[in-house]
């Protein structure tokens, strides 16, 4: 297992996403700390791992994220989260003053989920049975979140992920503002 501190969160989303990229697994079993709180305010944030931004659905990040009880302020993102899809472990992390909204703006626009640590938390099999190793616990969020739809279709938001299966969101709280429409 691979362990990394960090010190500059876009250092991360960069290495993970060519890590992802160069071959899906990378990211899988490497466990990373957040070493210190971040401030997003001025960053136009892209998620980590979102499979529906670039129309891949084997994008999802597979490792543990610990955030060591660090805060991470001002997320601004248009869908999904911090992350995208998460078939991991996101730990001690708390998002303070987030702004994630979508809109769907015509028929061709793929789906996506909103939350505050992950639009998706997802197992990687659909036997129906929880993975005990795809969780988010002990996380924080605080903000806005809100997704609106132009198609037929279900939608999901919420405080801490917008969409669970066959996962597990444990000792989490949410003060945020959540909408789908």
């Amino acid at each position: 297992m691979q362990n990394k501190l960090l010190k500059d969160f876009e250092t991360f989303r960069g290495s993970l996403i060519a890590a992802i990229f160069d071959y899906v697994q990378k990211a899988e079993n490497q466990t990373v700390f957040l070493e210190n709180d971040i401030n997003l305010n001025e960053i136009k944030w892209t998620p980590i791992s979102n499979p529906f931004l670039v129309n891949d659905t084997n994008l999802y990040f597979k490792g543990i994220f610990n955030g060591q009880s660090h805060k991470i302020y001002g997320l601004k993102v248009v869908g999904s989260g911090l992350f995208g899809t998460v078939r991991g472990t996101i730990i001690n992390t708390e998002i303070c003053n987030c702004d994630i909204s979508y809109t769907y703006s015509n028929v061709s626009d793929t789906l996506t989920n909103c939350g505050g640590i992950c639009g998706s938390l997802m197992k990687s099999s659909s036997d129906g049975i929880v993975d005990e190793s795809c969780k988010i616990d002990n996380c924080k969020v605080s903000g806005s979140i809100s997704i609106t739809s132009g198609k037929d279709s279900n939608v999901y938001a919420g405080g801490i992920a917008g969409y669970v299966y066959g996962g597990i969101i444990n000792n989490c709280s949410a003060d945020a503002k959540v909408s789908a429409t």
